[in-house]
């Protein structure tokens, strides 16, 4: 490496000319080299990728040639400190040795290991990591700090860490290949299975509360609760928060006054960092039907009391999910029945939102295998096509809740004697619109309102004189009951007002729900 490496070389774009003082300082700070190299504005990656011990040797190089001209002031390296990782290697006062750890063979290994102890399935992945904050104040002071005692190198006045590479890019392009090739998969900025690491450093987290509350950051006094409710939320220690103090302490001095050194040294520890896995949610679809009239679908829970042993959502999804492993799941239908309703025909069909999936390919004989390991649990509740789909195809089951017909079969009670062909006209009813005020059992959870809704066709099978079958084939969303019984005329015209007379229903099935959807596997 050549500390006099100009821009015309691609090399130290941001301070051209001779490095060597600039250097050596860094060195004296105790900065890493990687840190070194970033706050010299290097721009070339792959010099990064460099091993430490080359990049150590390079900067030795530099900083004995700076020690030895004329007006150097350069003092020798602080003393080492023992880091938590046992190394003694002093603690780079900038990155918090971060940027030691990104190639650290024993760092490397501790994350593979954590990310297979983990057991997901995964064929590529994507990292993150979080950072700090206190990073920033602490480059922050660096560059105070180069900018008074290297004033004589004009355009350090001007550099901020904008202008430089930031720890947390630098980590990801080095150690995102290097744990890709251990874990022996590809990496990929973006995919479904996320590597994250979360580096934390107790030993100087007050730095950023000591930055957000100096008299230089503080908002002006005011008695007005709006500026105090500002206040509040600006002393939130944020990376925006954390940004804005740091600009208003651009001065060497008024830092040094704040934070009694300018700049930070170094800590007597390394960062610490936890290794965390995540996996986008996969989604199962298919169809179910309910056999049972005391079944919600899914858990009812009324006053913070659970009313009910299990509930339809529960019988399919937790079968599932211990297949995938997942942390949670939420489900999806097309439409609901109610407690007393029975699903029966080709069921309705709905879809299964899996949480962070452990296991997120299941083939077509796992997944018919575990349709029948559901239906042989139960005899009120049975799935049928049973599938793994892709997020998109979602939006055709929510498409379906508008555009969709149902048909219903409903066992109805009338309080007049009737005959069979007193039900002949019901065949002739077609496309009737209905008037439907939201009905009084629903009003604690949808707003009141009036809403048109389809009946298609009507149909009749006479019983005997006070009971007969009704066939339904209506618009998503009608309300059956509402319909039979009138719901004190909320429901216009209504059953009641048909047969001249009052009407009730006993029983009520969902028989088809039309929608096209999901694909049918089962016969």
């Amino acid at each position: 490496m050549d500390a006099s490496r100009s821009s015309s070389h691609g090399k130290f774009d941001i301070f051209p000319g001779d490095m060597s003082g600039v250097i050596a300082d860094l060195h004296h700070l105790s900065c890493c080299p990687r840190c070194v190299l970033r706050l010299c504005g290097e721009k070339d990656i792959e010099i990064y990728r460099k091993p430490i011990k080359e990049l150590e040797k390079n900067i030795a190089s530099i900083v004995g040639e700076a020690t030895n001209t004329e007006n150097s002031t350069v003092n020798a390296p602080v003393q080492t400190m023992d880091n938590h990782n046992g190394s003694s290697q002093p603690v780079c006062p900038s990155c918090l040795g971060l940027l030691t750890l990104c190639t650290d063979e024993n760092f490397l290994e501790k994350c593979r290991a954590d990310v297979e102890e983990e057991d997901f399935q995964f064929s590529k992945y994507s990292l993150s990591v979080s950072v700090p904050l206190q990073l920033l104040i602490r480059e922050h002071s660096i560059l105070l700090h180069l900018r008074q005692k290297h004033s004589q190198l004009d355009v350090f006045k001007a550099v901020t860490s904008e202008d430089i590479f930031q720890v947390k890019d630098i980590f990801k392009w080095i150690f995102s290949q290097m744990l890709a090739e251990v874990l022996e998969v590809a990496f990929v900025p973006l995919c479904p299975f996320e590597v994250s690491l979360s580096f934390t450093h107790e030993e100087t987290d007050a730095e950023c509360g000591t930055l957000i509350k100096t008299d230089s950051c503080k908002e002006k006094g005011t008695s007005r609760p709006r500026k105090k409710r500002k206040l509040v939320k600006r002393n939130a220690i944020t990376k925006p928060a954390v940004t804005e103090a740091l600009s208003k302490l651009s001065n060497y001095e008024t830092f040094k006054r704040e934070f009694t050194k300018c700049p930070l040294t170094s800590p007597s520890r390394a960062a610490d960092c936890s290794v965390t896995c995540q996996h986008s949610p996969i989604y199962v679809a298919g169809r179910y039907n309910k056999y049972s009239r005391e079944l919600s679908q899914t858990p009812w829970i009324l006053e913070g009391e659970r009313k009910g042993v299990t509930s339809v959502e529960e019988l399919i999804c937790e079968k599932i999910k211990l297949k995938v492993i997942a942390k949670g799941y939420n489900f999806s239908s097309s439409g609901r029945e109610d407690i007393d309703v029975c699903t029966l025909g080709k069921g309705r069909p709905f879809v299964v939102e899996f949480t962070n999936p452990h296991r997120v390919k299941l083939s077509s004989s796992e997944m018919k295998q575990l349709q029948e390991d559901i239906n042989g649990s139960t005899k009120i509740v049975a799935v049928r096509d049973l599938q793994m789909i892709n997020k998109s195809e979602i939006a055709k089951l929510k498409e379906g809740e508008t555009e969709k017909t149902k048909s219903y079969s409903a066992l109805i009670s009338i309080d007049k004697a009737i005959e069979p062909e007193d039900l002949q006209f019901l065949t002739d009813v077609k496309n009737l619109v209905l008037k439907q005020s939201t009905p009084i059992r629903v009003l604690h959870r949808r707003p009141l309102a009036v809403r048109d809704k389809v009946i298609h066709t009507m149909s009749a099978d006479f019983i005997n004189p006070h009971h007969f079958r009704l066939y339904l084939c209506t618009q998503a969303g009608t309300y059956i009951k509402e319909f039979v019984h009138g719901d004190f005329g909320r429901t216009k015209p209504n059953l009641c007002t048909l047969m001249n007379a009052n009407t009730d229903i006993l029983e009520l099935d969902v028989t088809a729900v039309n929608l096209d959807w999901p694909k049918q596997i089962d016969d």
